[in-house]
């Protein structure tokens, strides 16, 4: 329970298994990171969390289960929701209309 408190009482967020430890050994829940794996796997499991993998080794975990983009900044060890919406793909202009080459008049 303790663990579940720590991890969705704030809302939306982004933790891996070993920064939501420290957050319950600083409250003094003495608990094992063993058991902190475990329990985000089965709030994974349970639909009420999701797993995005950063690299072969780093999993964080997330409050919104929503389908969304996310960007890892591997320098600060973050993990930022996109935007719902491709940038790149927002108001791209129309193409001009194909024309024939001069090889071809």
């Amino acid at each position: 329970m303790i663990l579940s408190e720590l991890l969705f009482a704030r809302g939306e967020r982004h933790v891996t298994a070993e920064m939501l430890f420290a957050e319950a050994r600083e409250t003094g829940f003495p608990v094992s990171q063993s058991t902190v794996y475990k329990t985000l796997n089965q709030f994974t499991r349970a639909g009420l969390s999701g797993r995005i993998r950063v690299d072969g080794s780093r999993s964080f975990f997330d409050t919104n289960t929503t389908p969304h983009p996310h960007y890892y900044l591997g320098g600060d060890d973050i993990l930022l929701n996109g935007p719902d919406a491709n940038p790149l793909l927002v108001n791209v202009p129309v193409p001009l209309p194909a024309t024939q080459s001069r090889a071809s008049i």
